[in-house]
């Protein structure tokens, strides 16, 4: 059986995500059973971590993800992907509303169309949780998205989005 460790620290940005795949690339061969990845990361950017979780969810080998620490915001959506999703005891999960940086001038119009993106942002959000946790549903992440709380290893497991609680290991095997 093949499994393959891989760590991902750090923000959900076009950079980081774009490493990551590429190590996913060098290190997993076509005959891989499963992946370790552990993930901490502060959040970032929805449309890069959904992106992601596409990705991590097409591979063919079972994905074991873990929270090491926090996984906050859009990193959720990653650590979702795992066909296990396992936490530290102490670990925590951020939500909080789909967020847009608002800079210069805006027309009543430019500010329509930066509300419809928070909006689509936190239905995709919503849909994608939903969907990779599986009896929770599109309005109940809605909710928990209103408004911003942190998520504790039994809480993740009471809603689902936590299989079981044990420690990252690296040495497998």
């Amino acid at each position: 059986m093949t499994e393959v460790n891989i760590e991902f620290i750090g923000p959900i940005d076009s950079e980081n995500v774009e490493k990551l795949i590429q190590t996913i690339r060098e290190k997993v061969p076509d005959a891989c059973n499963r992946i370790h990845l552990a993930i901490q990361s502060s959040g970032g950017s929805v449309p890069v971590a959904l992106a992601l979780t596409n990705v991590l969810k097409s591979l063919k080998c079972e994905i074991k993800t873990y929270n090491v620490g926090n996984v906050d915001s859009a990193a959720i959506m990653v650590f979702s992907a795992g066909t296990e999703r396992v936490c530290s005891v102490n670990a925590t999960f951020a939500v909080h509303p789909v967020e847009k940086k608002v800079d210069g001038l805006h027309t009543v119009e430019s500010l329509k169309l930066i509300l419809n993106e928070i909006e689509n942002d936190t239905e995709k959000v919503a849909e994608c949780l939903s969907q990779n946790i599986k009896g929770d549903l599109v309005s109940a992440w809605k909710k928990r998205m209103s408004h911003p709380c942190i998520i504790n290893a039994e809480e993740a497991i009471a809603i689902g989005l936590v299989h079981k609680i044990e420690d990252y290991n690296i040495l497998f095997g």
